[in-house]
């Protein structure tokens, strides 16, 4: 019954691939079942002198051959098994079982115990309301039994009499039951211990998606924060160059040089120790508004040729982020500071305030904005509106501030007369505050 022959889409959760396996399971099983109801009847009308109602008995194997013929359908098409889909062919087969019964003693029938087997499993897998149905519906039909159903021939003496023979059924009974239930149950152990290795390894992939986005948000925030002190190399190189072989002149260039690679250095340096702790990250508790207002003076310092402006309300209580976050709010605040500049404006505006248990933050540039196609392209897929840009600046942004349970979007500013985009950042605060 472990063997699987059906293929199984791999786009399948790890709950319905559980499910599925179920119901594969249960497929073999009812195969058996067809083949011992085959040999039973055979040895008990041809072997034993059993007067049987044969073609009423023989109904019970063939329905449930038939059944197991759409079971196998249903197998190959591959979609997705709901656990109440598999409570129905467990109701499917007891009411199969009770026809056989029916026509073979009712309640005096020894194998009548195997009604546990269909409940054992629906108590093992399904939820404790359909086992609880089942094991209801278990009971009524053993019930009906009692009253409703055909007597057995006597044995008259014959293997032992009819007692012995009763005896033997309820052996052969218990021992088919007990295989059933424990190849079923630790079948399902086995698919539990499956499951937990699954999700782990999930887990880990998760984690390791999350330090790929904050060492790539950190990245980005790099290549900002570059930017302008290689541009002055650029151009100091070019000076040095041009120079008329003033040595005083050439030497000022040639410190000015050293002064930009040492602040080259310095942010590399920067970036390595946000990327160690971005492998290993160490959440951070601290003041929300002495979180803003690092951030801002950083991002004052980066872009100092354009004019920030400020707008701030009171900011209570703590906020628990970690070094990415700081990052990817710089990330965002340089390409609205770039999108302005590119637009021959030099102007960025900021407001912030706090709503209950969360942080917003608004950052207005005033560029050219952005169409609907790259408002709806935003943050889902890379695109850039700078000449150089690579554009995955913002999916970064977006991914980061997601994995931080907070959310980003873009919006343009309903002022034709003076185009650009507004962000706005939700970052959720951790115990906040409220001002008495």
């Amino acid at each position: 019954m472990a063997i699987d022959l059906i293929n199984r889409p791999e786009t399948q959760s790890l709950s319905e691939l559980s499910e599925f396996k179920v119901m594969e399971w249960l497929f073999w099983l009812r195969n058996l079942m067809v083949l011992t109801q085959f040999v039973a009847i055979v040895v008990a009308v041809k072997f034993m002198g059993i007067s049987l109602p044969v073609w009423q008995t023989g109904m019970a194997p063939l329905l449930l051959l038939l059944f197991n013929l759409l079971v196998y359908w249903r197998l190959e098409a591959g979609r997705s098994v709901s656990e109440f889909e598999i409570m129905l062919h467990l109701l499917v087969d007891m009411l199969v079982f009770t026809w056989l019964l029916y026509w073979t003693g009712g309640s005096a029938n020894p194998f009548v115990s195997a009604y546990l087997v269909p409940v054992a499993v629906a108590a093992a897998f399904g939820s404790l309301r359909y086992a609880l149905v089942l094991g209801l519906i278990s009971v009524a039909l053993y019930s009906f039994l009692m009253v409703r159903y055909v007597p057995l021939p006597p044995m008259n003496g014959r293997f032992g009499g009819d007692f012995s023979l009763h005896i033997f059924g309820m052996w052969l009974s218990f021992l088919l039951s007990a295989a059933i239930t424990i190849s079923f149950v630790s079948g399902l152990a086995r698919l539990a211990r499956r499951r937990e290795i699954a999700l782990k390894h999930a887990e880990q992939v998760s984690i390791n998606s999350q330090h790929l986005v904050a060492l790539g948000a950190l990245a980005a925030g790099a290549a900002h924060e570059l930017g302008t002190p290689l541009s002055n190399i650029s151009m100091l190189a070019d000076e040095l160059v041009a120079s008329d072989g003033d040595e005083q002149e050439r030497a000022e260039l040639v410190y000015s040089l050293k002064e930009q690679l040492g602040l080259c250095q310095s942010q590399i340096g920067l970036l390595r120790d946000q990327a160690s702790h971005a492998q290993n990250p160490e959440v951070r508790t601290g003041s929300v508004a002495e979180f803003i207002h690092g951030i801002l003076e950083r991002f004052r310092a980066m872009r100092s040729e354009m004019v920030i402006k400020i707008s701030e309300q009171p900011l209570q209580g703590e906020i628990e982020y970690d070094p990415g976050l700081s990052q990817t709010l710089l990330n965002v605040l340089n390409n609205a500071a770039d999108a302005s500049f590119e637009n021959d404006r030099d102007l960025v505006e900021i407001s912030y305030q706090q709503r209950d248990s969360e942080l917003v933050i608004c950052i207005d540039d005033f560029g050219v904005g952005l169409s609907a196609e790259q408002l709806e392209l935003a943050g889902k897929v890379p695109f850039s509106t700078k000449q150089a840009g690579m554009g995955i600046g913002l999916l970064l942004s977006q991914a980061n501030i997601n994995r931080m349970g907070g959310s980003l979007r873009l919006i343009n500013r309903a002022q034709p007369a003076d185009p650009g985009v507004r962000t706005e950042i939700l970052i959720h605060i951790s115990n906040p505050e409220r001002s008495s």
